[in-house]
């Protein structure tokens, strides 16, 4: 219940991608407008919910996010994942459109994986093997 209105669940995040996606002229050039946007198809042909999946990275919730939009020309798959930034504001590390006709075209609406911050080393037995076989190889 408490996700319907909190600002990070999969349907507000979902609302403000298609929002990105709707108005940005390349998309709209691509597939045509109007633009419509909606989930997984059932067999019996219903959409149904967007496929998403919550996860953790360095301490910071993530979710990554997949739907679909439709133009009056052409279909696309939209690609995303959101992350909460240094100062709390919810925001996109990624959000891609892909074109399903040929040539198969991504448009990137927005790209911030350049400004992740570096991982903390593993103190992990498999970061240390890593190490370990580094230093052979020299």
């Amino acid at each position: 219940f408490r996700e319907l209105f909190s600002k990070e669940s999969s349907c507000n995040i979902y609302s403000k991608a298609l929002e990105r996606v709707v108005e940005d002229p390349r998309v709209q050039d691509a597939i045509g407008a109007p633009i419509k946007g909606f989930g997984e198809t059932s067999r019996r042909g219903r959409r149904q919910h967007v496929a998403h999946s919550s996860f953790e990275r360095n301490g910071v919730p993530h979710m990554r996010m997949q739907f679909y939009v439709q133009g009056l020309r052409n279909k696309a798959t939209v690609q995303l994942e959101s992350r909460r930034n240094s100062t709390g504001k919810l925001e996109f590390r990624y959000l891609f459109v892909q074109l399903d006709h040929y040539p198969r075209t991504t448009i990137v609406l927005e790209d911030n994986r350049a400004y992740d911050p570096t991982p903390e080393r593993s103190s992990s037995a498999f970061g240390n093997l890593a190490l370990m076989s580094n230093s052979r190889d020299k």
